[in-house]
């Protein structure tokens, strides 16, 4: 008979699969940070055969036309259908340059691949990803560890809720499966592998092997696709030292720890060459991951005193940008600092170069320089603004918009969270408990979380690993209260 635990915890993964399709379908996302270069490459790729990462101008001018004439949910689904035709004349070809690094073309050239040039496509791979990693991990954990199954999917089931969903400029910024919400991807193979690596097994299996190299895969995407999920890497860390702290005493045991962590650290270098290598143009022109520098710059921005002092005559670019440094548009500074630092060059050069590594160093040295010339708007901008953006992020998170929701949705989510305290429930009248001490990896999560937050700046769309650990939190507050409440009605009464 196979065990009702697992069973439930990957229904939970069904339910929220369900509940996130159909919301995709009723609530449309414009996909405002792919649209200009990942998706246009994505659909070169799967109708008119180019590399993947590499678009056809023809294809990128019918998106790059939605800037002028507005970009909707509609008129991109629009375009979408003109350039899936396959009729376009050939033109140019150009690597995608977002920002945003190899992984978010590698993904969606993958997608539109296996399920067509449709924006349905995305949301449909990154799901199926995210049900093979939590097979993988109800495959490999049959303890108290399974908890975090159905305690991720309830999470991520409530925030559907939210204006993630409701406040279309915040999902064209954060659809499912687009950039921003690609860290959801990665925490339960982190999760996984921090298990794995804190708590010695009682045998080794080439199976546990597998499952655990199909994880660290999963996190490998995830990190090259979101910069910013470099965190999780953290929580690995910290489980290979507690690991390393719990064996060092005993030769054999410290041997065997090593070996597994040189198998994992090979593997992780193989399968990173691997997905690098199938998009070259990246690595070949040093743009592989994110532009962390670019947004660590442009978010000095966010202090109202901003451009301070006489910034605009040390970068004045407004020989090529009029506007000059600007509050108006976060993104332009970093341009700005480019061509101004660079203004010997062609621009035609230096439009080339945005975003590439000469131009993240660039950007590096301009915001320490920045730093150390103003002290105390820096001071105030990180340790008072950011914060206050944060919580701003989280307090809004909060806001439950169930009425612009249908029916199914609704129920699927009401299912998910009944499901939920049912898995509470039933350990605690086993005497099995699911809360145990190994809840304490969320808020370390959430902590890991936090400095991209500070590094880049926090809104509901940037936000979104902050606002998941969050609802963990919250989450498994309920369920320990739920538990302690159970136990206590369980418990036989004592004779008077």
């Amino acid at each position: 008979m196979i065990a009702p635990r697992p069973i439930l915890s990957f229904l939970s993964y069904l339910l929220y699969a369900a509940a996130a399709l159909i919301a995709v379908k009723e609530h449309p996302s414009a996909w405002a940070d792919e649209h200009d270069y990942s998706l246009p490459a994505a659909i070169s790729h799967a109708v008119y055969g180019t590399r993947l990462g590499i678009y056809q101008s023809s294809v990128r001018a019918v998106f790059f036309a939605l800037d002028r004439t507005g970009l909707t949910p509609q008129s991109l689904r629009d375009a979408v259908e003109v350039a899936s035709r396959g009729d376009l004349p050939p033109g140019g070809y150009t690597l995608a340059n977002d920002g945003l690094g190899a992984g978010q073309p590698l993904f969606m050239g993958v997608a539109a691949d296996l399920f067509g040039p449709h924006l349905s496509s995305f949301p449909i791979l990154f799901l199926l990803l995210m049900g093979i990693a939590t097979f993988c991990f109800i495959a490999r954990f049959d303890d108290s560890r399974l908890f975090m199954v159905p305690l991720t999917f309830t999470a991520l089931c409530v925030m559907l809720l939210t204006p993630l969903l409701s406040d279309q400029e915040v999902l064209d910024q954060a659809p499912i499966g687009g950039n921003r919400f690609f860290g959801m991807l990665g925490v339960l193979p982190a999760l996984h592998l921090y298990f794995d690596l804190r708590e010695e097994p009682t045998k080794m299996s080439s199976s546990r092997s597998r499952l655990s190299a199909v994880q660290l895969v999963l996190l490998l995407l995830t990190i090259l696709t979101r910069s910013s999920s470099a965190y999780l890497l953290g929580l690995l860390a910290l489980g290979g030292f507690e690991r390393w702290r719990s064996t060092r005493v005993d030769r054999a045991r410290r041997s065997i720890f090593w070996r597994e962590v040189r198998r994992l650290a090979l593997l992780a270098l193989v399968s990173q060459t691997i997905m690098v290598a199938i998009v070259y143009d990246y690595m070949l022109r040093g743009r592989v991951f994110g532009a962390v520098w670019h947004r660590a710059f442009v978010s000095l921005s966010l202090h109202p005193e901003w451009p301070f002092g006489n910034l605009r005559e040390v970068y004045d670019c407004t020989k090529v940008m009029p506007e000059g440094l600007t509050r108006a548009q976060h993104d332009a500074n970093g341009y700005c600092v480019w061509f101004a630092v660079n203004h010997d060059q062609p621009a035609s050069k230096l439009a080339e170069g945005v975003l590439g590594p000469a131009y993240e160093a660039t950007l590096r040295n301009a915001l320490f320089k920045v730093i150390c010339s103003y002290p105390r708007q820096a001071f105030e901008l990180y340790f008072y603004y950011k914060p206050l953006f944060l919580w701003q992020t989280l307090r809004r998170a909060v806001d439950i918009e169930w009425r612009a929701f249908s029916p199914s949705v609704l129920a699927l989510v009401t299912l998910e969270i009944v499901l939920f305290l049912g898995f509470i429930i039933n350990g605690a009248l086993a005497g099995k408990p699911e809360v145990t001490w190994r809840l304490g990896v969320i808020p370390i999560l959430f902590v890991l979380s936090i400095p991209s937050q500070f590094i880049a700046w926090s809104s509901l769309h940037t936000g979104v690993e902050v606002v998941f650990y969050m609802y963990c939190l919250i989450a498994a507050a309920v369920a320990l209260a739920v538990q302690a409440m159970m136990r206590t009605i369980a418990r036989p009464a004592e004779p008077g």
